[in-house]
């Protein structure tokens, strides 16, 4: 058996430990959150015209799918250890959690990050209130890190379609007004919006359209309205209309008001998204043998590859510089060195030379 069998062995093996599902699993202690994230790429798009211009987000990042649920945030309540969240009230279940401030809000991403709600991207003093902001110093420390999304990358993941290079006036990879809630009851609709019927609640939080952005979310039009990062002192975004609007505040050119972060309402909730650590391709907070896996098994594609299929520079291909990323941040997150064994990444090239070689004698 010589070296380039046993590299491609080597490579297949890889390939059987890598995942690349966005679903992911957030475990702290003995509780566990699942969720479910869009990867959004594109990183040469600017913004949109729409008002005073939105939308352009030069890295890639992960939206949730959903906005977070009642079930969700009752799960970080619980295992929090701190009497700085509580219960809102309002809904249950898979419903849309809201009357959640934006301080809230900020406190569970930190506890998704890292078990604790005042160690994240967000520092909080004893009031629950937030300080200050740092995302890199909290992806240097955690690695993948959750945050509530700013206005420009809650707008790109709403309304721009990478593919074509354009941006919808609706949430909905359309121009055209959706469909809402006609009646009690109404089985069918593109969107959780008052359309000639206030049906008094929010849905599930997968049950909040039949019609998704060009990137995969759902409910980032109606339902419930969404904070934001993006504001200026005390006061943060909304965007995305609730179940009670019209279809106007689903709109790209709607801005929803910017509210005090103290400020909770039964209609307002919010959605996480995630910066990850480079390399990272899985999103589970580590750079390690199942994100070689992804990379490998991707290797040699030249357009349209995505973060969650080894792109991590962000042009579409998965190619050497991608694997130049991934071995300099090589075991982040792991117990193991930051930097791969030499012949580690040598197994690896082979492997993929060898790849290579089939695919072009097919």
């Amino acid at each position: 058996m010589n070296r380039f069998t046993i590299a491609f062995m080597g490579i297949v093996l890889l390939v059987v430990l890598a995942a690349t599902a966005q679903a992911v699993t957030i475990s702290h202690g003995s509780t566990t959150i699942d969720m479910d994230f869009v990867t959004v790429g594109n990183t040469d798009n600017v913004n949109d015209t729409h008002g005073d211009g939105y939308g352009a987000v030069d890295y890639i990042y992960n939206i949730g799918k959903y906005e977070v649920s009642e079930n969700q945030w009752d799960a970080v309540c619980a295992a929090s250890a701190t009497d700085l969240l509580d219960d809102p009230g309002y809904w249950s279940g898979d419903q849309a959690v809201a009357h959640i401030s934006w301080n809230e809000a900020a406190m569970f991403c930190n506890w998704l990050t890292s078990g604790d709600v005042t160690d994240g991207a967000y520092t909080i003093d004893g009031s629950g209130v937030v300080t200050a902001i740092d995302r890199d110093s909290a992806i240097s420390t955690h690695g993948t890190v959750y945050v509530i999304p700013t206005e420009d990358e809650w707008y790109k993941a709403a309304y721009y379609d990478g593919d074509a290079g354009v941006y919808y006036d609706y949430p909905t990879g359309s121009n055209t007004k959706p469909d809402g809630i006609d009646f009690s009851e109404d089985p069918e609709f593109d969107a959780v919006f008052a359309d000639f019927y206030d049906q008094g609640q929010p849905n599930d939080v997968d049950n909040a359209g039949a019609l998704l952005s060009p990137y995969g979310t759902m409910g980032q039009g109606g339902n419930v309205w969404e904070w934001n990062e993006t504001g200026t002192g005390s006061s943060r975004g909304t965007r995305g209309a609730s179940w009670r609007d019209d279809a106007i505040s689903l709109a790209a050119s709607t801005r929803g008001d910017d509210l005090l972060s103290a400020y909770e309402h039964y209609i307002l909730g919010f959605r996480v998204a995630s910066v990850p650590e480079p390399g990272d391709a899985t999103g589970d907070g580590k750079v390690d043998v199942s994100d070689l896996g992804v990379l490998a098994s991707n290797y040699g594609t030249t357009s349209g590859a995505e973060w969650d299929e080894g792109d991590f520079t962000g042009e579409g291909a998965v190619d050497v510089s991608d694997l130049g990323v991934l071995a300099s941040h090589y075991g982040f997150g792991t117990t193991v060195a930051s930097v791969p064994e030499p012949n580690t990444i040598i197994l690896l090239l082979c492997g993929i030379a060898t790849l290579l070689c089939w695919r072009r004698r097919k």
